[in-house]
């Protein structure tokens, strides 16, 4: 194996991964070595057919979901953006009944970015790697009316009624309006220049705007218990998995000053990763999701995992995934 880390550059390992697809059913193996220099986890060759593995019928984020959510309207729209663009206790009393609610839920991550972010009603929003709509619904959902989106993985363009999701690398986007949010949700790690995408999110935004890089990490309780069998590594589509030390030293290349974080661990991928590993020599291996994975698991042993989950969770460099919101340095 010959490894180079993706961040610094290093040639140094003092850890190898052998990690295997199993989110669409291909189950190629591909390896991974840890920097001795910066922690981060990087993928030694990038295959070379690699837009297979976003086989749009099959991949999550690029089935088409037409419009996707309905716009709320009238005073829930009200609550709902008061929620989480307003300041002060009763707002967010608004908001931590809102992010409980499951009719809510799936509003919750939005909220949070609007809020860390601090968009206003007017913002424009791209969503970089959004796939066919992923988080590009539920903002329009919360009554922004100026979202696009870009991914180079789509069969073809999109129009929406509030915004295009281009077939697109954020390098290459013709759109020439700047951007108060750029958002990178799970799709910075999918990418192999990572400075030179930050870079270009620099020169799209707005006087002010905000880039937030939601990511995975690896380092942290998950990637400890289950090494290649964590779900995190999504192999081969997750080209890095960033340690604390290797995503500070990637901002900083790119210009980037850290204004806030959120760190947090997920039950479902320690599920996920835990049915992997038990399975780890399964033919075809597709995991079960929601509730034929934990009835698969258990009881005892999701309660476990919950109790690991609540021991890890928002602690810094031990949970599993990573919130930045980031700005260019002054």
């Amino acid at each position: 194996m010959t490894f180079q880390c993706r961040i610094c550059g290093s040639t140094d390992t003092n850890e190898t991964f052998v990690a295997r697809e199993i989110d669409i059913g291909i189950g190629s193996q591909h390896e991974y070595g840890r920097c001795v220099a910066c922690n981060a986890i990087s993928i030694v060759d990038i295959p070379e057919d690699l837009a297979r593995y976003y086989a749009d019928e099959q991949y999550y984020s690029l089935l088409n979901n037409n419009e996707g959510l309905a716009v709320s309207s009238g005073w829930k729209q009200y609550l709902l953006q008061g929620a989480m663009l307003g300041r002060g206790p009763i707002w967010a009393f608004f908001a931590r009944m809102i992010g409980g609610s499951p009719a809510y839920r799936h509003l919750k991550l939005p909220m949070q970015i609007a809020r860390i972010a601090g968009l206003r009603r007017r913002a424009r929003v791209l969503d970089v790697g959004c796939g066919s709509t992923h988080s590009f619904d539920p903002f329009r959902q919360l009554g922004f009316a100026a979202l696009d989106g870009c991914d180079p993985f789509l069969p073809d363009t999109l129009t929406r009624a509030h915004g295009t999701i281009y077939k697109s690398t954020i390098e290459d986007l013709t759109s020439t309006s700047p951007y108060d949010l750029i958002l990178f949700s799970h799709s910075l790690e999918h990418m192999e220049n990572q400075v030179s995408a930050l870079k270009s999110a620099v020169e799209r935004l707005s006087e002010g705007g905000t880039i937030v890089v939601i990511i995975p990490m690896g380092e942290g309780a998950e990637i400890e218990k289950y090494g290649a069998h964590s779900t995190l590594f999504e192999a081969p589509r997750h080209f890095v998995l960033h340690s604390n030390k290797s995503i500070r030293l990637l901002f900083a290349k790119a210009g980037l000053t850290v204004t806030s974080e959120v760190w947090s661990q997920a039950l479902r991928t320690l599920c996920r990763s835990h049915y992997h590993k038990i399975h780890a020599d399964e033919e075809g291996l597709r995991i079960p999701d929601g509730y034929r994975l934990t009835r698969a698991l258990g009881g005892e042993v999701v309660a476990d995992l919950e109790r690991l989950r609540r021991q890890v969770d928002n602690i810094p460099g031990q949970a599993g995934i990573a919130m930045f919101c980031v700005r260019p340095e002054k």
